[in-house]
């Protein structure tokens, strides 16, 4: 319970992989949690199934909205722009050649290429840098 109370009872379905929980009524009544919870209400007791997969789905929503996770997720964006860019400009998807040695020549070149066009481009936003440091 998230209001930290004792279970009555809990017993386990391997078939379904759902924990039932029953709980005193008085204490769900009090719970503070009891809108996000929402416990099956009975004359005595109040009960709650939870299964082990959206524990999991929980977790990884509150991993998810976490900073650490967002400057992750920043990285990977990143990272998979170069597959795309290979997959679209330089169409390694549609390799021309047979054969281990050739394909890997084939796929080095078009990484050679993608790697040069970007030192290009590098190096002409630091000429861009000079003249404006030159200016001021």
């Amino acid at each position: 319970c998230p209001g930290g109370h004792e279970p009555k009872s809990c017993s386990y379905n391997q078939e379904t992989g759902q924990c039932t929980i029953s709980f005193q009524k008085r204490q769900c009544n009090d719970c503070p949690y009891k809108e996000q919870c929402h416990p099956k209400m009975f004359k005595r007791v109040s009960r709650k199934t939870v299964s082990s997969k959206s524990n999991q789905r929980a977790k990884q929503q509150r991993e998810r909205s976490s900073e650490e996770f967002k400057k992750y997720s920043r990285f990977r964006n990143g990272v998979e722009t170069i597959p795309s860019i290979l997959r679209r400009k330089y169409g390694i998807d549609k390799i021309p050649v047979r054969g281990l040695i050739r394909s890997r020549f084939f796929f080095g070149c078009k990484i050679g290429a993608l790697n040069i066009k970007k030192f290009c481009r590098y190096m002409q936003g630091q000429d861009k840098c000079v003249q404006k440091m030159a200016a001021a």
